[in-house]
């Protein structure tokens, strides 16, 4: 059988800032840059380098590596602000569409599998999805 991960690292990748720019300077400038620190302690209660996210009940049997929409509303909220745009190029079943949906932020989706678009297109377009805290 397969073994299940007990964690998955996120890895936080940005371009570099211009010579002698710092994060602040990113932040001032653009607001983004830094995380939120705000945003960490409402999903997670307290800042930390390792966050437990629990997999709710729609949070499965979509995709293989579906991950929780509180998870990827946490890490957009940590992130960006309101109205960015959420590029997603591996969409899978769509999370993070919803999870943009449910932040305020727009979105791009790009996924190959015809199968997982329409997945993704169900859950979209699914009257009953609301913010999932």
């Amino acid at each position: 059988g397969n073994l299940r991960p007990i964690f998955e690292p996120i890895i936080w990748a940005f371009k570099p800032y211009k010579v002698g720019g710092t994060i602040a300077d990113n932040a001032l400038l653009h607001g983004v840059g830094a995380y939120n620190l705000d945003a960490v302690k409402f999903y997670f209660g307290q800042p930390d380098n390792i966050f437990h996210c629990p997999i709710g009940t729609h949070d499965k049997g979509l995709h293989e590596a579906q991950k929780p929409v509180k998870l990827i509303e946490a890490l957009i909220e940590m992130s960006t602000l309101r109205g960015h745009v959420i590029l997603d190029p591996f969409a899978g079943s769509g999370t993070t569409g919803l999870a943009a949906r449910n932040t305020d932020r727009d979105f791009i989706l790009i996924e190959k599998s015809e199968a997982h678009v329409a997945t993704i297109n169900s859950r979209l377009n699914a009257p009953h999805q609301t913010k999932i805290i």
